[in-house]
C-alpha cells in the first residue's frame, strides 16, 4: 500500500541522516562501522546507517554508503556532531511497473555541533522501490540476536530500495 511504501521510506530517511554519535539503543558512543569501498580505500559511516543500508539493493548498497560517507563530519565519530532531519515533503507513490514503485522526497538535515548549528543540507531525491519477500526471524519471537531483530523490523514491509537519484526542485 502507499502507507507501507511512506512509512518505509520514512524510516529509512531516518535511520540514514539522523545519527547522534550513540550507537542505536544503547548510550555507548558510536565509532562507526568501517567499510572497504570500491576503490579499496576504507570509508566509515554511523552504526545507524549502517543498519538502514540492508533496506538497500546489494548492488547498489555500497556505492551509496561510499557516497553518503562523505558528506559525514568526522568529528561526528568523536561525539561532537549530531544531526537531525526533517521531512518536508514525501510524494504520491508511483507504480513504475509490477513490483516496482518510485517516490519523491525532500528533506533537511542540520548538523549539530555542542547544540550550534554548523550546517543545514537540503536533499531532494527519488526512490526507487522494488517488492520483495519479507524478511523473517530465524528464530521467530525468540530471536536473541539484536541486529536480526532490527533487520526483520526495516525489511518486514518487503520493499527494498534499488536506485536513488537526485531531483532537481
Amino acid at each position: 500500500s502507499d502507507k507501507l511504501i511512506e512509512e518505509t521510506v520514512s524510516n529509512w530517511l531516518y535511520l540514514s541522516h539522523e545519527w547522534d554519535s550513540s550507537i542505536p539503543g544503547t548510550t555507548a558512543e558510536d565509532p562507526g562501522i568501517q567499510l572497504i569501498g570500491n576503490d579499496k580505500q576504507y570509508f566509515r559511516i554511523p552504526t545507524k546507517t549502517y543498519v538502514a543500508s540492508y533496506l538497500l539493493e546489494i548492488g547498489f548498497r555500497k556505492k551509496y554508503l561510499e557516497k553518503l560517507s562523505v558528506s559525514i563530519p568526522s568529528s561526528f565519530y568523536n561525539g561532537k556532531i549530531k544531526s537531525s532531519l526533517k521531512i518536508y515533503f514525501i510524494g504520491n507513490i508511483e507504480r513504475i511497473d509490477e513490483n516496482l514503485y518510485t517516490v519523491d522526497v525532500i528533506i533537511t538535515r542540520t548538523d549539530l555541533e555542542e547544540n550550534v548549528e554548523i550546517a543545514e543540507t537540503q536533499i531532494s531525491q527519488t526512490i526507487y522501490l522494488q517488492a520483495t519477500k519479507p524478511y523473517r526471524l530465524v528464530m521467530g519471537k525468540d530471536e536473541p540476536s539484536a541486529f536480526r531483530r532490527q533487520l526483520n523490523e526495516l525489511l518486514k514491509s518487503g520493499l527494498i530500495i534499488y536506485k536513488i537519484s537526485p531531483k532537481n526542485i
